[in-house]
């Protein structure tokens, strides 16, 4: 096992991990050699948390670092239920029902922007010009397809209208040509349909990424904490290990059906002082954030003597509610009182307290 134990440790903090290792060292059986590598992720402040690339039984662990991609994949619904039960992932995990219009409106996305090019050779100098074609968003339900013709100096040299397609219901797309471009209409129509038939039978990599996001890695169930502020690397408590060990699975499993990668990384965060003392305080920042969100909101409420509706303030409530259950959840992991936390939560709760004279009565 390859460990990497962080430059700036606390002294008094750490209180002299490598003669309490070496002690526990010397009452555990030897273990042999095992090629882990150890991966660390940096963080704003230039500090690492550190993880190693597979299990050691002999090790304990807070939890797993996250981070994930997902890249351009068609599935049938029927397929991927079929995954979720052969992996054991429960349904509750499972991507919200595909929705019609939405896959109406992405095959429309799909062919905005599409460029193609020509040479223009009814001149003494024939120049390449680029075509492109956009759909152009009408009416919440109507798409239109309009061509551009740019010559080599990026001038636009024809504009024309193609056509207009209507959702009306689905499986029931309305079409409206202009005069003299049936043809041409009727080809973008065919392209739009058949890219309309394939999305609205087929999950894409944007519900199941979607579905990761919502439900594990900000679901009130997992509790993870973001280790760097972009959002691309998460921690996830230990006890949620199984669940995405299950949805790396998948993410692998996806992986073979795709052009490009699709995975999901999941690497143990060891126990170590260090370790401890990095979550300790993205879980702080994380509660100072979003309690001061919530009472700047509550602020403005009362200088503005604003009246909100009764769903407004249970949203806040929401929030106060699951920053509490958070940080009783990591007080009880890293055997820590989070005092930052509680103080933070409870300013909170008193700024609401002030407010609830502005809720409109039902």
């Amino acid at each position: 096992m390859i460990c990497m134990i962080n430059k700036s440790k606390d002294v008094d903090e750490m209180n002299n991990p490598e003669s309490e290792q070496e002690a526990d060292n010397q009452n555990k059986p030897e273990v042999k050699p095992d090629p882990v590598k150890s991966a660390r992720s940096p963080t704003p402040n230039g500090q690492s948390i550190e993880a190693v690339a597979n299990e050691d039984p002999n090790r304990d662990y807070y939890g797993r670092l996250i981070t994930y991609t997902f890249s351009d994949i068609l599935i049938p619904a029927d397929s991927l239920r079929e995954l979720y039960s052969e992996i054991g992932i429960p349904l509750d995990y499972f991507p919200k029902e595909i929705n019609d219009r939405g896959a109406w409106k992405r095959a429309c996305r799909e062919i905005e922007k599409k460029r193609t090019y020509q040479e223009k050779q009814d001149t003494d100098n024939p120049e390449e010009l680029t075509i492109i074609h956009e759909a152009i968003k009408i009416k919440p339900s109507v798409r239109q397809i309009e061509k551009t013709v740019i010559n080599s100096e990026n001038e636009e040299v024809n504009h024309e209208k193609i056509v207009k397609f209507r959702y009306e219901e689905p499986k029931n797309i309305q079409m409206k040509t202009l005069e003299g471009k049936e043809e041409e209409a009727l080809k973008w129509y065919n392209e739009m349909m058949t890219k309309y038939e394939k999305l609205r039978s087929n999950y894409t990599q944007n519900h199941i990424r979607n579905t990761f996001r919502e439900k594990v890695i900000h679901g009130n169930k997992i509790n993870s904490v973001a280790i760097r502020r972009t959002g691309s690397v998460y921690f996830i408590p230990e006890k949620h290990a199984e669940l995405i060990e299950k949805f790396s699975k998948l993410a692998k499993t996806l992986d073979k059906m795709s052009n490009d990668i699709l995975e999901i990384v999941a690497i143990p965060v060891v126990k170590q002082p260090e370790q401890k003392d990095m979550i300790k305080r993205h879980i702080k920042k994380e509660t100072v954030d979003r309690t001061s969100k919530v009472m700047e909101k509550a602020k403005e409420i009362i200088e503005e003597d604003k009246k909100i509706n009764p769903s407004t303030y249970e949203n806040f409530i929401e929030e106060m509610q699951s920053l509490r259950k958070k940080r009783e959840e990591y007080k009880k992991l890293l055997d820590a009182p989070l005092d930052v936390c509680e103080e933070q939560i409870n300013i909170l709760r008193q700024q609401l307290q002030k407010i609830t004279d502005n809720v409109k009565s039902d």
